[in-house]
This record gives structure tokens, sequence and C-alpha cells, in this order.
């Protein structure tokens, strides 16, 4: 979500204001939303600095000031790699794009760090990605994004496959009635067959998960996880379904009676939203 070079100013030698405008999202001028945009009613990342629109051809940027000397792409640059201070300004945003988005019939998100030198500058990138916002608007009209985590609890996912594998009980009677020497191979085979069997339990849960909830959502994203040891406590499935509004009911039913499930196996199902459609608009910085 975030990217921290994209002041876009008139020239790069031309100086910066002492403001700059920063971009939350795009919507349409006859929402709801930009009522509240005209009245000034949304906070943005400055108190006493809240959201306002620019207008181009039916399509609205909700916009606010922020100050250059936090903005500007040096100090932007600085601010995302310090956690501690980036983490209040990325909550000011998300909490921007919330407050717009019920009544935003349709709104595209920006990521972190969208900013300008200008309203010139933000009109003249609605006109010049006018087709794309449209198309993007349109296709996320009426829906929504629910994220799904999928958490492994790895003494619990041993506890359920020694009880349901019939390899390892196999193997539990051959080594009880093996040798010592013998036992000890069976033992060492035995923690790999466990590694093994845990590695197909949880592969086959995250394709139940997105088989079940798939069909229910009109796109599904799965998230690429980095690499890590492995742990007690681990993520091993994160997803994004857009949903349309009149399936979340049955969207969040079917996530509920999957954690019930799952929850057996040593699987703890996360289902959260409604949220704007992050997962599903790719990167919107001008370009």
């Amino acid at each position: 979500m975030i990217s921290a070079s994209n002041v876009q100013p008139e020239s790069r030698a031309e100086a910066l204001p002492a403001q700059l405008l920063y971009l939350y999202a795009v919507l349409e001028a006859d929402s709801p939303a930009y009522a509240a945009l005209e009245a000034g009613t949304v906070q943005g990342m400055e108190i006493g600095a809240p959201l306002f629109p620019v207008n181009s051809g039916g399509l609205v940027a909700a916009v606010s000031r922020v100050p250059s000397a936090t903005f500007g792409e040096e100090p932007l640059n600085a601010l995302v790699t310090d956690l501690q201070r980036l983490t209040p300004y990325a909550i000011r945003h998300e909490q921007a794009i919330a407050r717009l988005l019920p009544d935003a019939p349709a709104l595209v998100p920006m990521t972190f760090g969208a900013v300008y030198h200008s309203a010139s500058r933000v009109h003249q990138m609605l006109e010049e990605r006018e087709s794309h916002f449209r198309t993007l608007l349109e296709r996320m009209r009426g829906r929504r994004e629910w994220g799904v985590k999928l958490v492994q609890r790895l003494p619990d996912v041993v506890k359920a496959v020694e009880a349901d594998s019939t390899v390892l009980r196999a193997l539990n009677d051959e080594i009880a009635a093996a040798a010592p020497g013998r036992a000890y191979l069976l033992s060492r085979r035995r923690h790999q067959v466990i590694a093994a069997e845990a590695d197909r339990l949880i592969e086959a849960a995250c394709q139940a998960v997105l088989q079940q909830l798939g069909p229910m959502s009109d796109a599904v994203r799965r998230d690429s996880l980095a690499a890590a040891p492995v742990d007690a406590v681990q993520l091993v499935l994160k997803a994004s379904f857009l949903v349309t509004e009149r399936q979340f009911s049955t969207f969040a039913d079917a996530a509920a009676r999957l954690a019930a499930e799952l929850a057996p196996q040593g699987l703890e199902l996360e289902c959260s939203g409604p949220w704007a459609p992050y997962s599903f608009v790719g990167d919107q910085h001008a370009r």
C-alpha cells in the first residue's frame, strides 16, 4: 500500500509550495460522499485540513492539504521507513477512505503516498486517466473487499494429523513392534511423515477456503507470503475477495462455517470486511 515517490511538481527544479495536495480516492460527483467532501466533514492527514473535492468531467478526487515539510518527496521517503512516525498517518489515510466508503457506491482508493504539487496537477491526472478510472469505478460499483486469513497453530495441527492419518497410525504400530535400532529409524521417519501430512492438511484447507468462498465473489486475490521459519503460530493464507453488497451476509456466513470446520484441525480462519477494494484496483499513483 505504501509508495513514497509520487510527489508531482510542475518541474523538479521548481521549489515546492508550503502545502501539497494528498490524494485519498477517486469517486463520482453524483455520490452522497461528494456532499461530505464539499461540507468538509471528513478529517484529513492534518488537524484542521479536511478533505475537499477536485472535479473533472464528473470524476472527483478526494484530497486534503498537507505540509511539504512532511510530504515532499524526500521527507515522505524518510517517513515510510519510520514505522513509528508512519503509523498514525497510515491510519488517518484509511480512516478518511472508510468515512467516504458507505456513501460512495463506487470508489477507487489510493495507496498511501499519492501527493500532488497543485490542484491543476490533480485535475490533469483525472483528465489523462478518465477512461481508466471510469472502468474501475464501474467494476467496483456496489462491491467491497473482504479479507480472509488462515493461521495455523502448529501443535494443534500435529494433533489433528496424528488423530486422522492412517499412515501415521500404521507407522506407530510398526514402531511399537520394532527392535530399538529400527524403532529409532522409524521414529525419525515419523517426524518426516508428520511434517508432510501437516503440509497436506494446510494446503487442503487453503484450497477449501478459496473454492468455497471464491464462487461468492467477483474476484479473488491470494497474496504471496514471505518465506519464514515454521513457527507455533503462523499465517498460511492471506486472500482478498471482491464481494457484491447482496452477497455480504452469505459470504460472512460461509466464512463462519468454514472457521468452525477448520478449528478442530488447528487452523484459525479470520474474516474481515467490508473494506475499500484496495486489492482490486492496482497501483493508482499517477504515471
